[in-house]
């Protein structure tokens, strides 16, 4: 089709002919998708549906599709199961006005190992909406106003590794929500609005090593909803309105604990028993008062420990200054 459009532009005096052969919506997709890297990539910008011919601009060769600032997104059952969109690996839509993908639209995508879907407008994640994309590794959500997740949202992810929520309007993490993900490396929901991480939650994740919950509104923490998740080595819950830890923190990986920008005002002298492996800690600009050194006592490997704009008397941390750097006011 797009050699159509070269010969229409060359060769004026057919002009009128070759218009009444090209379909008006082939000219429209074609004036706004163009090649690269030897036809590799397709970029396409400013569709007003995403549902008209654009199959059809997919060679054999393209491995990468971008659809960006589209008008209505709406991708309905079995909407890439044409032959076309087989050896796709990266696939990314951005900024849709309009974004719904129905359940299996995703079919047909079995290639796909990297998927951004980024500044569009999608509230929800419905039941198996990714059904179909058996080889993703990477997806990338961030930035949609997504207000609630299904429980079988992410079903049939089973090789994902990394999954980023961030920037969005989360307000609760839904009991096993991530449960499929068994190869789960790397989870962002950092930047949201949660208020509640249901119980199991975080179940069905033994891979896990980074969780990130940073800028939400988590104002208690039960920590046995992140104690099963025996990977983990790094865990940021600061910059919430956390006042009470809950329980006591079993992670033996556990090496980098961020939780300062919070309300905490007291920790159990337990708390941190069961993580032995910690490196950093980081309690600033809390409410921390008549802290001692008991809770970090135990944490053999504790190199950095932040006790910044707290109210803490650094005479009470005699033994643990001996081999743990301590910052404070």
């Amino acid at each position: 089709m797009a050699e159509s459009i070269w010969i229409l532009i060359v060769c004026s005096k057919f002009m009128f002919i070759l218009i009444m052969v090209v379909n008006s919506e082939d000219v429209e997709t074609n004036n706004k998708c163009t090649y690269s890297a030897n036809k590799r990539i397709l970029n396409c910008v400013g569709l007003e549906n995403i549902n008209k011919n654009l199959e059809s601009f997919i060679k054999p060769g393209t491995q990468m599709l971008f659809i960006r600032d589209t008008r209505n997104a709406t991708f309905h059952l079995n909407h890439h199961t044409h032959p076309n969109y087989a050896n796709l690996v990266s696939y990314q839509i951005l900024n849709s006005q309009y974004f719904l993908p129905n359940q299996g639209a995703f079919l047909g995508l079995s290639n796909v190992q990297y998927m951004e879907i980024h500044d569009n407008v999608w509230q929800r994640i419905e039941d198996n909406a990714f059904i179909g994309l058996r080889n993703l590794e990477v997806l990338n959500l961030a930035n949609n106003h997504i207000k609630k997740l299904n429980t079988y949202a992410f079903k049939h992810l089973s090789k994902l590794r990394n999954l980023d929520l961030s920037q969005n309007s989360l307000e609760v993490i839904p009991s096993y929500v991530f449960e499929n993900l068994s190869e789960l490396e790397a989870l962002y929901i950092n930047n949201n609005f949660v208020k509640i991480v249901e119980e199991n939650a975080f179940l069905g994740l033994p891979q896990l090593s980074m969780l990130f919950l940073t800028n939400n509104s988590l104002e208690y923490i039960n920590a046995d909803d992140f104690n099963k998740l025996k990977y983990l080595d790094h865990l940021h819950i600061n910059f919430n309105k956390i006042k009470t830890i809950n329980g006591q923190f079993n992670l033996p990986k556990l090496k980098f604990l961020q939780i300062s920008n919070n309300k905490l005002r007291h920790l159990e002298n337990n708390v941190f028993e069961q993580c032995s492996n910690l490196l950093s800690i980081d309690l600033s600009r809390n409410n921390l008062k008549s802290l001692s050194e008991e809770p970090f006592l135990k944490l053999d490997s504790l190199r950095h420990l932040n006790l910044y704009n707290n109210y803490v008397d650094l005479s009470k941390f005699l033994l643990l200054r001996e081999n743990t750097a301590i910052i404070h006011n």
